[in-house]
């Protein structure tokens, strides 16, 4: 096809390429010029022909550059876009491995924390057992003394003092 292209520009006319380049570059009206060209070879309508076709090729190409340059726009957007929601992404997933490793230190520090705190319970109910022995040991040493000497040695009568132990 470019071989013919140029030969119709070279030539003139080229019989069907007229229909062909119209077409391609989606010109209307000149299929009209192009036939009224390859019909008459002189230089005149090859001339109207041709600037026909190139002010329809700079219209398009011009079109073409509109709709490039708009593309680029959109992408420098979209590539902005892109870039600021990286940078927020990128953020959040250090925001939430940080959050995690909080987490897991919190965690640690209660697990710590509540292990200390059963072995304080444990301690203190042990020597509450020990204090409640010591208690009852003295309440049944009382209790006999109180029934040895009759509930009169400690100003209790014999009867509350068994209640005790």
């Amino acid at each position: 096809n470019n071989n013919n292209n140029n030969s119709y520009y070279n030539n003139g006319g080229g019989g069907g390429d007229e229909e062909l380049i119209a077409e391609l570059l989606g010109v209307d009206g000149v299929t009209s010029d192009l036939a009224a060209t390859s019909s008459n070879n002189n230089n005149n309508n090859s001339n109207n022909y041709n600037s026909t076709l190139d002010s329809s090729f700079r219209r398009e190409m011009d079109s073409l550059r509109r709709a490039t340059a708009a593309d680029q726009d959109e992408l420098r957007r979209l590539h902005a876009v892109l870039e600021a929601e990286t940078a927020q992404a990128v953020a959040a997933r250090a925001a939430l491995e940080e959050g995690t490793r909080e987490v897991g230190r919190v965690r640690r520090e209660a697990e710590y924390d509540r292990r200390r705190l059963e072995r304080e319970l444990e301690r203190r109910d042990e020597r509450i057992r020990k204090l409640e022995l010591q208690l009852r040991g003295a309440y049944g040493g009382l209790t006999r003394a109180v029934r040895a000497s009759g509930g009169w040695g400690f100003g209790l009568d014999a009867g509350r003092a068994s209640s005790l132990g």
